[in-house]
């Protein structure tokens, strides 16, 4: 994956680039098309395909199309209507891809809907739904409340809950003076080394090791080593 975001880079440092830079500070749109790079900071969108070497989005942005960049950086409410790849993707608050995410590092803090979520890296804390799989070397699944995905496939694999963060479900148990546990909903688990802490996992886990801490549970039928700290 890394030699192509490498291709992506060096096309996209060319000097035929057409657009530069472009900027939108308060409401406006974009034209889809290959840029240096792309900042807006309040109301945007972004007409088509768009590909850039950066991608700086702040407030509440829409892309319709696909966008491929080296990195990209979303705080707000955004939604991408294609597919999302970088090299480094960060996002913060609520993001929607209708299509696939994929990432060298994919870091995800807040509300997350996608298609398919695939790097090397790959981290998601707060609440998700992934209709597909989720896939990377190093998985770190965060919950601060229910989420689920069709699967989730890598070789070191942690889902824990989130400390210090606080859901609807547990903002509605802290009321009942309650401590609730997030559920994850996952057909299936593998991996070499799972990590289940404070999470409930409703699913089938495959691994060489499978380490539950906490209130941590797989409620399913669990293949290979468990160990119970």
């Amino acid at each position: 994956m890394s030699e192509l975001f490498d291709r992506y880079y060096e096309a996209l440092r060319k000097p035929k680039v057409a657009g530069g830079a472009a900027r939108i500070s308060g409401a406006g749109r974009l034209a889809g098309g290959r840029y240096e790079s792309v900042v807006i900071s309040g109301a945007g969108s972004v007409e088509g395909d768009l590909e850039a070497g950066e991608v700086k989005c702040s407030g509440a942005t829409s892309f319709r199309g696909s966008v491929t960049a080296v990195r990209v950086s979303l705080a707000g409410a955004t939604r991408v209507e294609g597919d999302l790849r970088a090299e480094l993707v960060k996002a913060s608050g609520s993001l929607r891809v209708e299509g696939r995410l994929e990432g060298g590092e994919v870091r995800v803090a807040g509300a997350l809907k996608a298609s398919s979520v695939k790097g090397r890296l790959v981290e998601l804390a707060g609440a998700f739904s992934v209709r597909e799989g989720v896939e990377g070397e190093v998985v770190e699944l965060r919950l601060s409340d229910d989420s689920r995905a069709a699967y989730v496939k890598g070789v070191e694999v942690a889902v824990e809950r989130a400390r210090g963060a606080v859901g609807r479900g547990d903002l509605l148990s802290l009321l009942l003076r309650r401590r609730r546990t997030p559920v994850f909903k996952v057909n299936t688990i593998e991996a070499d080394h799972v990590l289940v802490d404070d999470v409930a996992v409703e699913g089938a886990v495959k691994a060489k090791r499978v380490e539950l801490r906490g209130r941590g549970e797989v409620r399913g039928p669990v293949e290979g080593e468990v160990v119970r700290r």
